[in-house]
């Protein structure tokens, strides 16, 4: 696989992303914030059609290149730009926020909170079900989870763990 230290860092490895994606319901998930491509490959595996967004066209690369590697059942069609812009007008049946943690640095920080992310996760998560039924959000293991009640949405949280680690946090609005 191609990878940065960013993508190497964030990757969504297969053994954790393939469970989350068998639980994204739906045909067609945007996957907002594609870095390397752990997600995108790991939806297309679990046979969703999946649009790829990603403002980084070198790791967008990247994750095109890695999504090669894999035997999909359909292919992921990959856009350079701002998912902000492109959630709107995208029809979906679901969509997964990844969006940046700001690298190892977020472990500095203490608590973290949705306004911590590189791009506000509560407009993200606003804009994701203004335009589908359903959305994923992965969050780091320090994530303020009071705060998920300020947002009075129904919402699951669901632990990440690999090889008995907590990796992160999976929150599942909608459904």
């Amino acid at each position: 696989m191609k990878l940065d230290a960013e993508g190497l860092y964030s990757l969504a490895i297969q053994a954790v992303a393939m469970p989350i994606a068998a639980r994204i319901p739906g045909k067609i998930v945007i996957d907002a914030f594609c870095g390397s491509g752990g997600f995108s490959i790991a939806l297309a595996r679990a046979g969703k059609q999946v649009i790829a967004i990603d403002t980084n066209a070198e790791r967008l690369a990247m994750a095109e290149f890695n999504s090669t590697l894999w035997e999909l059942p359909k292919p992921i069609r990959f856009i350079h730009g701002d998912s902000r812009q492109w959630i709107p007008i995208l029809p979906a049946d679901a969509v997964l926020l990844d969006p940046p943690w700001g690298g190892t640095d977020y472990k500095t920080r203490g608590v973290f909170r949705l306004e911590d992310f590189a791009v506000d996760g509560a407009r993200l998560i606003e804009k994701g079900l203004a335009n589908a039924p359903f959305v994923a959000l992965r969050v780091p293991v320090t994530f303020d989870m009071v705060q998920l009640k300020e947002l009075r949405l129904p919402y699951e949280v669901e632990e990440n763990r690999f090889e008995g680690k907590l990796l992160h946090k999976m929150i599942y609005f909608g459904g």
